[in-house]
């Protein structure tokens, strides 16, 4: 943001970057993909307003700049999901076996197709590693692991700081 103090300059810039780092259809679905998009897309106020929302979730853009030399830009977001929902499926089926009720995992399962997991996998948004670092938490509190459920609740805030509420 400081290589470009004018926001129609980093707009265009990252635009730009994004436009040739992916092809025409995915940046068809990332500038045009819904309202919210479109608006990013067309408006670099629009756009420089939410760059604070990537500021404050430090663990993520860590996360994404620690992958991307490795990964590529376009992917470390999947890779990040990726590592998340196996986290979490893993946390699920922990719970599951600690509260004997393994034989419920098919309908976990589908409740979680019903609640449309497979997007919430491939939005390249930090929401799935909060989900998995939340539901950590939960279940290490849950089985008296106090220091470890307090570490996987700080990384749930430094992830997403709108989560300090749940943990709270």
């Amino acid at each position: 943001q400081d290589r470009y103090p004018m926001p129609g300059d980093l707009h265009h810039a990252v635009w730009e970057a994004v436009r040739l780092g992916t092809s025409p259809e995915r940046f068809a679905v990332l500038a045009e993909g819904d309202a919210y998009r479109v608006r990013q897309f067309t408006d670099p106020l629009a756009f420089q307003s939410q760059l604070g929302m990537y500021e404050i979730k430090w663990l993520y853009v860590q996360l994404v700049a620690w992958l991307v030399p490795v990964t590529g830009a376009m992917h470390a977001g999947y890779v990040i999901n990726l590592a998340a929902a196996a986290g979490l499926f893993a946390v699920l089926a922990w719970w599951l076996a600690a509260v004997r009720m393994l034989n419920l995992a098919p309908l976990v399962v589908a409740l979680l197709m019903v609640a449309r997991f497979p997007s919430l996998a491939t939005a390249e948004t930090p929401d799935l590693l909060n989900v998995a670092l939340v539901c950590a938490a939960l279940l290490l509190l849950d089985r008296r692991h106090a220091v470890a459920g307090a570490l996987a609740a700080v990384l749930a805030v430094a992830v997403r700081p709108d989560s300090i509420v749940l943990v709270a």
